[in-house]
């Protein structure tokens, strides 16, 4: 069975992306990040989850990035 993450990137507490995966990574390029900032952020937190195709989202971790 694949495996399938849901990552959703914040703007505070508004969600401004969220981004499918089938591996523990994701790619959130720069110009991603300025369409959904308006500009390039110093910094955003994000939470991630892998989801069972069976019972669905598990429990997400969060984080935040500092670029």
């Amino acid at each position: 069975m694949p495996e399938r993450y849901a990552v959703t990137v914040f703007n505070g507490v508004t969600a401004v992306r969220s981004i499918d995966c089938s591996m523990p990574s994701a790619i959130y390029s720069a110009t991603q990040q300025a369409a959904d900032f308006g500009a390039l952020p110093t910094s955003f937190s994000f939470k991630i989850g892998q989801v069972s195709p069976v019972y669905g989202p598990g429990h997400a971790a969060t984080g935040v990035f500092n670029g």
